[in-house]
């Protein structure tokens, strides 16, 4: 697959994982972007012009058919993933991706932070990452490999979650300017 339509699976791979029969029937008598994206088939002219350039607001923007920006309305893609497994592993090929703002998106799961996080905080280029509102669970506390090495995430929202703890030593965090963790279950310093 070319990178542009390495995209495609990565956001198809989140319905794959976390879409059900029910959501299929309301984004189905939606005007929503997803119900496109989850059943695209085409070729690059085609996704270009269903995923236009990045623009305030935009649930998905692209340039040249990279995904840049990802921001789902929890109303247009509530998913509802099995907490037992990653999700959507695919999601690390997102590599031009800069902002990715998927606040209450995964309410309807109780997910362990580190199936959601682990893929997301990998990408080279992410610099704004939100997680809130999303009922994840757990320790984040996995390391990312080669992380200290380039460029990492400035933003991190993960308030409004069900977090006991955040051990970000092992994701190269020396770029972070802003960090949200209010609204958890934390307790004691933070490392």
């Amino acid at each position: 697959l070319v990178p542009w339509q390495r995209d495609v699976r990565a956001l198809q791979a989140l319905w794959r994982d976390c879409g059900t029969a029910f959501m299929e029937y309301v984004l189905g008598g939606m005007d929503s972007i997803w119900s496109d994206v989850f059943t695209f088939d085409g070729d690059l002219d085609a996704w270009i012009a269903l995923c236009p350039a990045s623009s305030q607001g935009a649930e998905i923007g692209c340039v040249d058919g990279r995904v840049r920006h990802l921001a789902p309305t929890p109303a247009y893609l509530p998913l509802a993933c099995r907490d037992d497994r990653d999700v959507a592993p695919e999601l690390a090929d997102l590599t031009e991706v800069t902002t990715i703002d998927m606040s209450g998106v995964f309410a309807r799961s109780n997910l362990d932070v580190n199936l959601v996080a682990e893929h997301l905080l990998e990408l080279p280029k992410l610099l704004d990452l939100n997680l809130s509102r999303n009922k994840l669970t757990g320790e984040l506390d996995r390391g990312c490999d080669g992380c200290a090495s380039r460029p990492r995430v400035r933003t991190l929202h993960l308030d409004n979650n069900d977090l006991t703890g955040v051990d970000l030593s092992g994701w190269g965090v020396a770029d972070l300017e802003e960090l949200y963790l209010g609204n958890n279950r934390l307790s004691g310093p933070l490392p």
